[in-house]
């Protein structure tokens, strides 16, 4: 199969960002539910991670094993407990305006997780990653269909391609 070349381009930019950050053994934090679609990028990524890594990488948050509202607060107060002196790298899902359907966001800070849908959780991690699904409206959050699928498969793809590669692992 050939690689799309939007994606590829993607996965490069994504890469020589995360590589510029300079992140010796981060510890990812990978948030999300499977029960929703549009928020289902955390644990993806998380179980990309762990099957495609040539090396260990600390991956918290997977599709059998999600950080999801229920248990985000405490999740995250482990992960620092644990790893006090770690990168936290958040993965999670995120909404948007329209032209930003489809595109990654990394950033030199931590996300707040939940805010799109109502939540008030503190703000978590030292750098995030954040595919963006849907409209910041939420119209379609919560409505599957074939085009938000592409869209969550590809940033998944993206996310955790860039990922390894900046670590080549």
């Amino acid at each position: 199969m050939q690689a799309n070349p939007i994606t590829t381009k993607s996965i490069k930019k994504a890469t020589s960002y995360l590589k510029r950050l300079a992140v010796q053994s981060p510890i990812f934090l990978c948030i999300g539910t499977m029960s929703v679609l549009a928020d289902s990028i955390g644990p993806q990524v998380g179980t990309r991670l762990n099957a495609n890594m040539s090396h260990p990488l600390t991956v918290y948050g997977a599709t059998n094993n999600a950080i999801t509202a229920q248990n985000l607060q405490q999740a995250y107060a482990f992960v620092k407990s644990m790893h006090p002196n770690s990168t936290i790298v958040v993965v999670d899902s995120a909404v948007g305006t329209p032209d930003q359907i489809g595109k990654v966001q990394i950033a030199p800070f931590g996300v707040q997780a939940g805010k799109a849908t109502g939540k008030s959780f503190q703000p978590m991690g030292d750098i995030s990653i954040v595919g963006i699904v849907a409209n910041k409206n939420m119209k379609d959050f919560y409505t599957p269909t074939r085009r938000q699928q592409n869209t969550v498969d590809t940033l998944c793809r993206l996310i955790s391609n860039s990922i390894l590669q900046s670590l080549q692992v």
